[in-house]
């Protein structure tokens, strides 16, 4: 049986034996309400047996009881969450036979995990407990017990707790970063170096060694031009040119030319929405390339065999348009996942060719957000990962409905 039980059972047992006259209690209430109601924090008198006499209006309104009535007969225990009943029934049994004024405070945040309290509603919040014994001449008289709201402290405390882990989590992601970037700037600088010197030596035709050199710096180009952005970004100095774009030949015309650098075994299938070929949405051209780019490369990057698809669909009457990217491939990491469009959020697969920057999916959200748009990812339920693209029509007509 826990203490507060015991004492439960021992104040029902015992109370009325210890009960003053009517006319002494109704004085010593008034009194002591009088003076309670003058304390500028929540107070109240309890018996020896942990029952609640008199409260002043602070006590009431902290617990959301609004009358004496509600209080009578009623536990100092049964305002205590059950998380809490064992630590305040041992206190309370402690003081109950402690010495004479000594106070026993609990739950002080900055000190220890709080005391948890419940109100009328059934919630519960964080609390210091000043429990203080006291007696009146030689008869022991009951406790005092003062309570402190601690929900500012606690959650003040807990803000700070989580900065902590969310800054050693960037810093974390940081790190990982400067290496990832460090081997994705050497990943193609080694192999340009020795096309040069395999094409110099003679030992490879220099048509060869040029397309070699050609290919790896657009992947150093790339991997320079992701950083630049994500400055830009993060300085609110990105700038995009705003023009009314036909999305389709965007579409088509950057896959195509992802095609041309594909080696892998991959079908690569385009289904436009019939009578939408030549939709035009308001946006940055360069940036959607970007955006199909980095979205239908991811696709490719971690699919080895099967087909990846890409819809298009138009729905004018939410000024709406849609791209709709899934692949048949290793899908999106449990570990990543809720993090997916943040920076540095890279895996590998166990596989180094799959290793990226961690910044395409970043930059990709902000593009699609500064359009007024949505971007969101899921696993598919065989294999591989759904991404879906929503990008107004109109950005006049979507910055007017939104407000």
């Amino acid at each position: 049986m826990t203490s507060l039980k015991r004492y439960r059972q021992k104040g029902g047992n015992n109370r009325r034996k210890t009960a003053l006259s009517s006319s002494q209690r109704l004085h010593q209430k008034e009194t002591t309400l009088a003076l309670f109601d003058q304390i500028p924090v929540p107070i109240a008198r309890l018996d020896i047996y942990g029952f609640i006499l008199e409260h002043n209006k602070l006590f009431s309104l902290l617990f959301g009881l609004s009358s004496n009535n509600v209080m009578k007969n009623l536990l100092f225990a049964d305002l205590v969450a059950t998380d809490s009943q064992k630590r305040v029934g041992e206190i309370l049994e402690q003081t109950k036979n402690g010495s004479p004024n000594s106070t026993t405070i609990l739950g002080h945040c900055i000190d220890s995990d709080p005391v948890w309290l419940k109100r009328g509603d059934g919630s519960n919040f964080p609390a210091r407990v000043n429990i203080r014994s006291f007696i009146e001449g030689t008869k022991r008289n009951g406790r005092a017990v003062v309570i402190i709201d601690e929900t500012p402290n606690y959650e003040a405390i807990r803000r700070k707790e989580q900065e902590k882990v969310d800054l050693k989590n960037k810093d974390q992601f940081k790190n990982e970063f400067v290496t990832i970037a460090s081997h994705e700037l050497r990943t193609p600088i080694q192999p340009i170096l020795g096309f040069a010197l395999l094409a110099t030596q003679g030992l490879m035709p220099q048509d060869q060694a040029w397309e070699g050199v050609l290919t790896e710096a657009r992947r150093l180009q790339q991997l320079a031009n992701d950083i630049l952005d994500v400055s830009r970004i993060d300085s609110g100095q990105l700038s995009y040119e705003f023009k009314n774009i036909r999305i389709n030949e965007v579409l088509v015309n950057t896959i195509e030319s992802l095609k041309t650098d594909m080696k892998k075994n991959i079908s690569i299938v385009i289904s436009i929405q019939e009578g939408t070929e030549g939709i035009e949405i308001e946006a940055d051209k360069s940036r959607m390339a970007q955006v199909i780019t980095n979205v239908v490369g991811n696709a490719i990057k971690f699919t080895e065999k099967g087909v990846i698809r890409i819809e298009t669909q138009v729905f004018k009457d939410q000024n709406r348009f849609e791209v709709r990217v899934s692949d048949t491939g290793r899908g999106i990491s449990a570990d990543i996942f809720p993090r997916l469009f943040e920076k540095f959020m890279t895996k590998n697969h166990g596989d180094a060719t799959t290793q990226g920057t961690g910044l395409g999916l970043y930059l990709t959200k902000s593009i699609v957000s500064a359009h007024l748009g949505n971007i969101v990812a899921s696993n598919n339920s065989d294999a591989g990962a759904t991404f879906v693209i929503e990008l107004p029509i109109s950005r006049q007509r979507e910055t007017t409905a939104g407000n």
